[in-house]
């Protein structure tokens, strides 16, 4: 049986027969097919789950046909390592990936650890172009180093610009909007409102600085929102609040929050696309090649192209799981939106839309739901739900008021503020993980510089 199941999974296996079948089975009690379907988008940067399984088969057939997969796209190493580091990876499960390959581990998810390994790569071939042999034979992948150094810095830039734009998108934008309603008589909500725009003020001067930097082609879409943000946002609000002009508040506040929204997803897309296609393969590529021309240098560069592998597999699962959370982000600005314009039919709606965002958020949380942080994310996620079974429970009894069907409403909006604050957060949190990334990266601009130097590049 295992002779033909060999054969049948192709040349490319690396699993040995013997740990085939206990291995998928592991695999397959612990991991869902929604967790793998993460798993596998993290390893391919590409959701290919469906091509490799159907969701509907048992857990164990599911888990060996996404190693049959996995292993005919050549990943094998990268998705193990990718089920070391998840914390319901048991001690057998350990054990069996250890047997495949005792030099996998999770630890190839530590960024800085493969950009310092990339770093002194880079350097040793960069001492190698003293052979004639070995710089001929880079001089044609000198434009792909250069790619990188200038793709790099447009990544830091974007970066830069979402990140400051976060930094207002964690603001409670339903205490902002309260504050609106009550800043004629209340210095407090006042101050909170002032505070917000000179916020988003200084956001402003610091996102034009950074566009200033970005090619010429693409400097224009960021200084659209830029400006947009200055004359709807920044100072409709200021004249707004100097005249105590509560209805011209409200719309400022609103344009505010839709640009935040709208530019900070948008923003996160450019950052994924920019990691994503970060020419760290091609630079690979092209060490290899040219170890094969100059075999007098070939172990540094047969090294370097190792560590530019190493680094694109750990960047991509990072940048996944960064994107996994901005996904989640813009499922529950659906439900915030639904908080301000669903009037009477709030309850309703909601419960609709709460189960599809509470799932979104589970399977994200679920694989650390031992930590602080998702624990504190599923605590008010319970009272939520606890919230909202109440006012739907409160708003069906016959003799129930007005008043106290609003203070159930008003509860309920404030239970949701405490579970997507916390869930906005870890998005944060993350985000700010994906910054000391780029911020590693950009670190390699020097060794690439000095390698397109020693090659002759201008």
């Amino acid at each position: 049986m295992a002779e033909v199941e060999l054969e049948e999974r192709g040349e490319m296996t690396i699993i040995p027969p013997a740990i085939y079948e206990p291995i998928y089975k592991a695999i397959g009690d612990i991991f869902s097919f929604d967790d793998l379907n993460i798993v596998v988008y993290k390893c391919l940067g590409e959701r290919r789950i469906n091509d490799y399984a159907n969701e509907d088969d048992p857990r164990w057939q599911v888990a060996r046909d996404v190693i049959d997969g996995i292993e005919r796209d050549e990943a094998t190493k990268f998705f193990l390592s990718e089920i070391l580091f998840d914390k319901r990876c048991d001690a057998y499960l350990t054990s069996l990936i250890y047997k495949v390959d005792p030099q996998i581990k999770a630890a190839e998810r530590n960024l800085k650890a493969r950009v310092e390994a990339l770093d002194e790569d880079l350097r040793k071939t960069k001492d190698a172009l003293t052979d004639d042999a070995a710089r001929r034979s880079l001089k044609d992948s000198s434009a792909t180093f250069a790619n990188f150094s200038v793709a790099v810095g447009v990544l830091q830039i974007y970066k830069f610009l979402h990140d400051a734009l976060h930094l207002l998108q964690v603001r409670r934008f339903v205490d902002l909007r309260d504050a609106v309603e009550t800043m004629d008589d209340d210095h407090a909500a006042e101050g909170r409102l002032r505070d917000f725009q000179n916020g988003m003020r200084e956001c402003v001067v610091l996102a034009r600085k950074a566009a200033a930097r970005l090619p010429i082609d693409v400097r224009p879409q960021e200084t659209l929102w830029i400006d947009k943000l200055d004359q709807r946002a920044v100072e409709e609000l200021r004249t707004a609040i100097d005249g105590m002009d509560i209805p011209s508040a409200r719309i400022a506040l609103r344009i505010a929050a839709k640009l935040i929204e709208s530019e900070s997803s948008r923003l996160n897309g450019l950052i994924f696309l920019s990691a994503s296609n970060l020419p760290l393969k091609a630079l690979a590529a092209g060490l290899e090649n040219a170890a094969n021309i100059a075999p007098l240098v070939k172990l540094p560069l047969l090294s370097t192209a190792n560590s530019a592998n190493l680094l694109a597999a750990t960047l991509q699962s990072h940048v996944v799981e960064h994107g996994l959370w901005q996904d989640v982000d813009d499922t529950l600005w659906a439900v915030d939106v639904l908080l301000t314009e669903a009037g009477n039919d709030i309850l309703k709606i909601l419960s609709e839309e709460w189960l599809n965002a509470e799932a979104v958020v589970l399977n994200l949380v679920r694989p650390s739901a031992d930590e602080v942080w998702a624990l504190d994310i599923l605590k008010y996620g319970e009272r939520m739900k606890e919230a909202l079974s109440g006012a739907i429970e409160l708003a069906a009894t016959p003799a129930v008021t007005e008043a106290d069907l609003t203070d159930a409403i008003d509860g309920l909006i404030l239970r949701y503020g405490d579970f997507r604050y916390e869930v906005r957060f870890r998005f944060f949190v993350i985000d700010q993980l994906l910054m000391s990334d780029c911020e590693e990266i950009v670190k390699l601009r020097t060794s690439v510089n000095a390698v397109l130097e020693a090659l002759g590049h201008e």
